[in-house]
Parts: structure tokens; sequence; C-alpha cells
């Protein structure tokens, strides 16, 4: 009887419910779910990585637009100065002598170039130039750059020109193959004298004026080789 009422009972282990086919399928797709999730973690990677590069990229063409735009505004409706003409205050006007732009501090007309006047002009950019320029003969014209080569074959006596009013510095560099060096009487060098000069080497000579060229301070870097 007891075996006959056991047979008669369902086979609990074989049979499948709802509940049973709904976990079997959810742990079915779990290798594709996984894969999905790693797919769309690598996809929002790449985008914050596209999205931070273009904010660098941004942040820089925002620099270069400011740079653009304030020589924009140095270069535009700026014409050459011009003596004894009357200009209104924060009137700008370019030097004939530096070729740099001075914005004007007080109304008024003067016989001195914008750059030999800081009481009523105020340059806006100083040009700064590394370009090395050759000393044609001895004269050093300050308007052409800060950055002068020279090479001395004879006794030689160097001349300034074109001194910006108050400060201004600027490096000249000798090959000394024969003769000689002398330096206007303004200039003062470190110590009261300029070291020794070898014949056959070259030598930088830096040179500062805080008083528009009346008195120049002088620092020798002397005996480079050729």
């Amino acid at each position: 009887m007891i075996t006959k009422l056991m047979d008669g009972l369902p086979n609990q282990s074989m049979a499948q419910g709802p509940f049973d086919e709904a976990v079997a399928k959810y742990m079915a797709d779990l290798p594709l779910r996984g894969a999905e999730e790693n797919a769309l973690l690598a996809d929002v990677s790449t985008k914050q990585a596209l999205a931070s590069d273009a904010a660098v990229s941004a942040t820089a063409s925002a620099s270069t637009a400011k740079a653009s735009a304030d020589a924009a505004v140095l270069a535009s409706g700026v014409s050459e100065w011009v003596g004894g003409t009357t200009y209104a205050r924060g009137v700008s006007a370019w030097s004939p002598v530096t070729f740099q732009t001075y914005r004007r501090k007080t109304a008024g007309a003067g016989a001195l170039d914008p750059s030999l006047d800081p009481a009523n002009w105020q340059a806006l950019a100083r040009q700064s130039t590394f370009t090395p320029v050759a000393v044609a003969a001895l004269n050093i014209d300050l308007s052409l750059g800060s950055y002068f080569t020279k090479t001395v074959t004879a006794s030689s006596t160097f001349t300034f020109s074109n001194v910006p009013a108050g400060g201004s510095s600027f490096l000249l560099k000798i090959r000394l193959d024969g003769g000689s060096i002398a330096l206007p009487a303004s200039v003062r060098p470190a110590n009261g004298s300029i070291p020794p000069l070898t014949l056959g080497k070259t030598h930088r000579l830096m040179f500062e004026s805080d008083d528009g060229g009346a008195t120049w301070a002088l620092v020798v870097a002397p005996n480079f080789a050729n």
C-alpha cells in the first residue's frame, strides 16, 4: 500500500514550475548581461576621455583666441605717431623709432617720440626678440632688437643709439679675431673693469640701464669657444 502511494506522487525532482524557468533563463542570460555591461562601461570611459580632450582643446583654443584678440586690439586703428599732433587721452599710436604701440596718458601734443616720453605715453606691448642682429658698423641701434652680434678684427669703439626711455637691456656677442674693443664712458662694468677677452674666442656682453642709457651696468661672460 505504501509503495503504491509513493508511486502515485509526482516526481518533484523532474518537475519545473514558472519560477524555476525564470531562474534558469536569468542564469543563462548572465554572460550576455556581463558582456553588455562591460561594453557600456567601455563606451562611457571613451566618452569621458573624449569630453576631457575636448575641454583641454577648448581651453587652448580660448587662450589662442584671447592672444589673437589682444594682438588685434593693439593693432586696430593705430596709426604712426606724428610730432606736434594733439592726441586725446587714451588714444594709441605706434612709434616710428621702436615700432611699438603706445597709449596717450594725458591729452596734448609734443615733439618727443612716445618711446622717449614716458610722462605722456604708456607702452602697450614691448617688442622682445632674440633674433640675432648683425652690427653693420660699430653703432648698436636698439630700435632693431635686443640681441646683437659682431666679429671684431681690429681695435673698435662701440656706440649706442635709439635707447628707449626708462629701462632697457641687450646682449652683444663679440667674436674677437683681432684688436680690442672700447665702450662708451656710460658703461659701468662689474668690479670696475672688463675682464680680459682672449683673441680667437667669443664673448658675451650683457648691458642693462634703468635711466634711459645715462649709465649702463655691464656683465661679461668671456672666452667661449668659437
